[in-house]
């Protein structure tokens, strides 16, 4: 027989429920946060106002309505700018002007090259001609990243276009 009983200890239940409660937090922030990067969940409205920005409206021939958006016009002119400096620009240089230095890498190579090409094609249809604006050149010191370079010629024509003295 059993003079007393056995004395167990409280349980303390306020302490596993604040870690259960702080890791569903986490939890849930590190789901949100992964889901988002894969499935752009929280789509951003500078990533879409600079797609709508560069897109503007695909040439359309007939109307003669082919012509360099502002975004495109000041971009091209900073990227000028950078080549009479430095003699190339930079991925980085453009991706400061189109706004996406601090987007992830794939909505950065995206709209540079949505950029590059809508403004390669708009430069074929203005001056009739099969070059290219905008060479792409492999870095000698970083054979992963690439130069950006216009053509001195070409410089001056987009200067000149610029000022309304062409067309």
């Amino acid at each position: 027989m059993q003079l007393y009983e056995p004395i167990e200890p409280k349980r303390n239940y306020y302490q596993l429920g604040c870690f259960i409660f702080l890791f569903i937090i986490i939890g849930y922030l590190l789901f949100r946060f992964v889901y988002a990067r894969k499935n752009e969940w929280f789509p951003s409205r500078t990533i879409n106002s600079i797609k709508d920005s560069i897109k503007q409206s695909q040439p359309d021939i007939h109307n003669n309505d082919i012509f360099f958006s502002d975004v495109e016009m000041s971009t091209l002119l900073f990227l000028i700018n950078q080549i009479e400096i430095n003699g190339y620009s930079t991925i980085d240089d453009l991706h400061n002007k189109l706004g996406v230095s601090n987007k992830s890498i794939e909505i950065q190579k995206k709209i540079r090259n949505e950029f590059i090409i809508n403004i390669n094609a708009k430069y074929k249809e203005i001056f009739k001609s099969d070059d290219v604006l905008i060479y792409r050149e492999k870095d000698e010191n970083d054979k992963r990243s690439f130069k950006y370079i216009i053509t001195k010629e070409n410089s001056q024509l987009i200067k000149e276009l610029n000022n309304g003295s062409i067309l």
